[in-house]
């Protein structure tokens, strides 16, 4: 590997899966100073990916029609490709780019198409998914960098969270807390009326609680803040979302994109999960900061589904007191510490 090197990062899913990756621009820029890194990511991440440091150029193909990027990958003149995105059809777009050099798992059917094969099994693993993508740097003899590059937001980002924010009142009090109810089925969500109590709870305390989510959840989203300018599931894109989530003092959320999003922001986060084998917080919790989640203290349960319907009560197992508390405990740690 010389410093002259064109990487390309594949992750192109889901917005935590994203946020996760970005922690390997780092280890790159750290290892390649002069390096250009490229990253290919799924339409909806792209324009907040665009926003981090050391990301040169954003290819858009989600990680189901990756073929579609093909001729964007080959203008590019990638010299390496991480593949942390581990689907046939990333492997096979990356074999006919013709990348010298592509890197993924080595325990997959289409593992033959990666170059640089990595000994390393993601399915049923108790390392955390940044980690897991850390891992990958191996295959170029990269120490890897755990920390999150920075994320530049553009100024219509911030004005649009400036005018949302605007609306709520003069006076934030003590500040905004986010809560954002929905997981996109990515994870067990918490009840709405539970996220309402919690809201009373530290509205009470002189916090400004508003709800984000998508058009889909703007309902959900009316039960727990109500129908009014504190709701602004559907109102934002996802820079813009991003803009309102750095000005929190608190997220409470499940294990999705936006808790994600905010922990790599540096905002403190509380993120509430269920006891599902796949989505405990060893693995998809807050990278860095394990003791900001939240989890039933119940046995792994084989009812549990990701989204709001299931055959058990689980996630009622976490009362809106026990958030509250640990809530209030997060926000004495940091204002005792001298952080915003």
């Amino acid at each position: 590997m010389t410093e002259r090197e064109h990487f390309l990062i594949v992750r192109n899913d889901r917005l935590g899966d994203a946020i996760l990756a970005l922690p390997v621009v780092t280890s790159l820029k750290d290892r390649f100073p002069e390096s250009r890194i490229s990253f290919l990511a799924s339409p909806y991440t792209a324009p907040l990916i665009e926003c981090a440091e050391g990301i040169e150029r954003v290819i858009r193909a989600d990680d189901r029609h990756c073929a579609a990027a093909l001729r964007d990958i080959i203008s590019s003149k990638i010299t390496a490709a991480l593949c942390l995105r581990p689907t046939f059809s990333n492997a096979l777009t990356l074999a006919r780019a013709r990348i010298p050099t592509r890197i993924g798992t080595a325990y997959r059917a289409y593992s033959l198409l990666f170059t640089n094969r990595v000994k390393l099994r993601r399915r049923g693993m108790s390392e955390h998914e940044t980690d897991l993508n850390l891992a990958l740097l191996a295959g170029l003899g990269v120490t890897p960098v755990p920390r999150f590059p920075q994320l530049n937001l553009p100024d219509q980002a911030w004005r649009a969270a400036e005018a949302l924010l605007k609306k709520i009142g003069d006076s934030l009090d003590k500040g905004i807390i986010v809560l954002h109810p929905g997981s996109g089925g990515s994870s067990r969500d918490w009840p709405p009326e539970y996220y309402r109590q919690l809201g009373r709870l530290l509205g009470d305390e002189g916090y400004k609680v508003i709800a984000t989510g998508s058009a889909n959840e703007r309902q959900t989203c009316s039960r727990i803040v109500g129908d009014n300018e504190r709701n602004l599931a559907g109102m934002t894109d996802i820079v813009t979302l991003a803009a309102v989530l750095s000005q929190a003092r608190l997220v409470v959320t499940g294990g999705t994109g936006p808790l994600h999003l905010a922990n790599a922001l540096g905002r403190p986060v509380l993120g509430l999960y269920p006891p599902i084998r796949d989505i405990l917080p060893v693995r998809w919790g807050p990278f860095g900061h394990p003791e900001m989640t939240i989890s039933p203290n119940v046995p792994l349960c084989k009812k549990c589904r990701p989204g709001h319907i299931s055959k058990c009560w689980c996630m009622e197992q976490i009362t809106p007191e026990m958030v509250y508390e640990r809530a209030e405990c997060i926000l004495n740690q940091r204002v005792n510490s001298g952080a915003a």
